[in-house]
């Protein structure tokens, strides 16, 4: 029997992130996913790299990628899927927000990586989704949006097709099989024959090989099997299934049964009994409008770059203190937090017609959150 592997890969890194991780990355993953796409021209896959990424290739001199994954695309391999510039939580963020991080992400992929890029997909950053997002999405044009197996109201099969009621077509992955290590898990099912017809996977692409090891090559051993076939979600759409209208709930990838009970969709980035979530999205919302307040500010755009930068899902991930794959860390880390807290400040540092009162105000929150957070981390983390 013969398998369909439909991978979805998604790659991504902080806006702060340091020049020497981002090396360590693309040595680790971007280039041997790439040389191993050349290797193997059949391996067929989906492909969302976020605005703020590719950006990042192009200004710290890594063109090569750039020119490998434009290859791939022009070739056929990488079907491109849109998202969000930099990996905003979208059904937190207010929709003139989201809306401008979408368009500015499309705006920078095309602009770096050429006219290849022409995405008819929507990821949605941490897979993160309500009615709202997904209406906002379709209105957009988009066709269709890759979501995660437990975003759906009712049980779903890849033998079916799904549509939302906005019109937009929806692929759900399977969540067992995208959290592992996905070639291990399709060559121990080769193994037993017990293979499944489609396998629709979705995961960060910086598992292969930076996230994890691949010292046996599995990856290439599933390439290189004839008993497996890789396809790009498009491809998948033009199967003949049929359609069925389906209802989700606010969700993410890492959104348990436990948390849905509790009524907490976005656990790792908004949960209603962490208090550092609570008072990070507090500000985040003070910033966001005082933005709105100030549209004729001399200095707009660069309070909105911060606001751009602020917004991204990291720093409220690093403040979840949580461990939800055994491929990442307790998600806890200061210094992370601080990053995304120092970007939210510089939204009122940066507008020249807000008063000195109200931004001493905001420095004061700024502070006092930082001290909160250093508390924790050397009472409760520090002795670890």
């Amino acid at each position: 029997m013969k398998t369909i592997w439909i991978n979805f890969l998604h790659a991504y890194q902080p806006p702060s992130q340091d020049a020497e991780v981002l090396a360590k990355v693309a040595d680790e993953c971007y280039r041997p996913l790439i040389a191993l796409a050349k290797k193997y021209p059949s391996w067929n896959f989906t492909f969302n790299i976020s605005g703020v990424l590719t950006e990042l290739l192009f200004q710290n001199g890594f063109g090569d990628i750039i020119d490998g994954l434009r290859f791939l695309a022009e070739r056929g391999q990488i079907e491109w899927v849109s998202s969000a510039m930099y990996h905003p939580i979208l059904p937190l963020i207010p929709a003139k927000q989201a809306l401008r991080q979408i368009d500015l992400n499309d705006e920078i992929n095309r602009r770096i990586l050429g006219a290849s890029y022409s995405p008819k997909g929507f990821f949605c950053p941490e897979m993160a989704v309500d009615d709202t997002v997904l209406d906002l999405i379709a209105r957009k044009g988009y066709k269709w949006a890759i979501l995660d197996e437990y975003s759906a109201a009712s049980p779903v099969s890849p033998a079916l097709f799904y549509k939302h009621k906005s019109g937009l077509s929806l692929v759900f992955r399977n969540r067992q099989v995208s959290k592992t290590y996905v070639p291990f898990t399709i060559l121990g099912d080769l193994k037993k024959n017990n293979i499944a017809p489609y396998i629709i996977s979705a995961t960060d692409a910086e598992l292969y090989g930076h996230h994890h090891r691949d010292h046996e090559d599995l990856l290439e051993k599933v390439l290189s099997s004839d008993r497996v076939s890789t396809w790009t979600i498009g491809r998948y759409l033009c199967a003949p299934f049929q359609t069925r209208e389906i209802k989700i709930q606010p969700s993410s990838w890492e959104t348990t049964p436990e948390d849905f009970k509790e009524k907490n969709s976005f656990p790792l980035w908004k949960d209603p009994k962490n208090i550092f979530h609570q008072k990070l999205w507090s500000f985040a919302q003070v910033m966001c409008k005082i933005l709105d307040k100030y549209p004729q500010d001399p200095n707009l755009d660069s309070a909105q770059f911060h606001l751009d930068r602020g917004l991204a899902s990291c720093a409220f991930w690093w403040c979840s203190a949580k461990r939800p794959s055994p491929f990442c860390p307790i998600t806890w880390n200061p210094d992370e937090i601080e990053k995304g807290l120092l970007e939210l400040v510089k939204v009122s540092r940066s507008l020249g017609t807000l008063p000195s009162s109200v931004k001493i105000r905001h420095e004061k929150s700024y502070h006092t959150l930082k001290m909160l957070l250093w508390q924790r981390h050397w009472e409760e983390f520090g002795k670890k």
